[in-house]
């Protein structure tokens, strides 16, 4: 128990540390404005250029599976020029024995998601906020085992995700999804042995379901720049 707060402390300071470094703005990214001489009566056009900061990619990882010490990690890059859509992948790896092996909470899974997200003016806004949708694909394998009796197998999932992305920071989003999907793969039942070094497998059978598969409330870190310009004026007599 000891091991395990000390590793939410170790999160929780390296979360706190990151948001210090992506802290101020740049004075570069505010807006400048410009007269540019366009012949001898003085003809004129007024440019303002407002750079952008357009990210590449963003890390990300899902607080409620921090909040219970399980490790995880996501990657989303959005694809286009307005970025209307994005790739993500995702793992999981929560993997936790006590109780001399009496008790077991192991689960790795790694998955990938194509995003579309809604809205007008993709191109002015920031990369991955908003409304999306997505489809996504699962393969994972878990250990479950309570008082010496426990379940062991491995899965396939597909669904389709919903949610919401929000700017709380300079290069930081709050996101919030929920997903839908349908779960299968082999399930084996078994006992262990008194002192946990033996498992006497006792049956195996193929799981099926379908309904919600995942929960996120998510902190979306932005990295990397790409800077484009828009320009708004003309000539003025």
């Amino acid at each position: 128990m000891l091991l395990g707060n000390i590793r939410y402390r170790k999160l929780f300071g390296l979360l706190s540390l990151l948001i210090v470094v992506s802290g101020p703005v740049n004075a570069q990214d505010e807006e400048m404005t410009g007269t540019i001489e366009t012949g001898r009566n003085s003809d004129s056009a007024t440019t303002t250029s407002t750079p952008l900061d357009h990210a590449l990619f963003a890390l990300k990882t899902n607080a409620l599976l921090d909040a219970v010490l399980g490790f995880n990690g996501e990657i989303e890059v959005p694809i286009g020029r307005d970025s209307r859509w994005s790739v993500m992948a995702e793992f999981w790896k929560p993997w936790w024995v006590w109780r001399n092996n009496s008790r077991a909470a192991q689960l790795q899974v790694i998955g990938g998601e194509v995003r579309y997200w809604w809205g007008k003016d993709r191109s002015e806004r920031r990369e991955l906020t908003g409304w999306f949708g997505g489809l996504y694909y699962a393969n994972g394998k878990y250990d479950f085992e309570w008082s010496s009796k426990g379940d062991q197998g491995e899965f396939n999932s597909v669904g389709a995700t919903v949610g919401y992305s929000m700017p709380i920071h300079r290069r930081w989003n709050l996101e919030l999804s929920a997903s839908v999907g349908h779960l299968w793969g082999p399930r084996r039942h078994y006992e262990a042995t008194e002192d946990g070094s033996y498992l006497l497998w006792k049956y195996t059978t193929t799981s099926k379901y379908t309904g919600p598969t995942k929960i996120k409330v998510s902190f979306v870190w932005l990295l990397g720049h790409r800077k484009r310009n828009q320009q708004k004026g003309g000539p003025t007599l």
